[in-house]
């Protein structure tokens, strides 16, 4: 079984469509509402959901490959959670010491997406 079959391709690709549909709708639904209101709390719970969904489908997919294929993946999970590790660490020194301006968030999914695929080709080099 590949690593990323075709079945794991047509389902992150719905869950994609599924989650950044609902976050543009929440955008767009959210624009006339007051910032004090509870209607913001409320619409935070269907993306959520959808993120949780997208945990299930990585242990779901986990459980569908072999153990050379597992060890593959948790060699590039082990990456990205070094470099987002690496990253915030150093944004939190640069912010505290150098005066840098705050940075995004967003900043550690990057550098965890960025370790993961580094993750991925060095495992792939290691276990031809």
């Amino acid at each position: 079984m590949a690593f990323y079959g075709r079945h794991y391709w047509i389902e992150y690709t719905v869950w994609v469509v599924l989650f950044f549909g609902t976050i543009i709708a929440t955008k767009l639904l959210l624009r006339g509402v007051p910032d004090g209101s509870q209607w913001r709390y409320a619409a935070v719970v269907l993306p959520t959901a959808l993120a949780l969904g997208a945990c299930w489908l990585e242990f779901r997919n986990l459980r569908r490959i072999d153990e050379l294929q597992r060890a593959r993946y948790f060699e590039s999970l082990l990456y990205g959670v070094a470099a987002s590790m690496a990253y915030v660490i150093a944004v939190t020194l640069l912010e505290g010491f150098a005066g840098m301006p705050r940075a995004a968030p967003v900043g550690v999914l990057i550098a965890n997406a960025v370790g993961c695929g580094y993750g991925l080709l060095v495992s792939w080099w290691r276990y031809r």
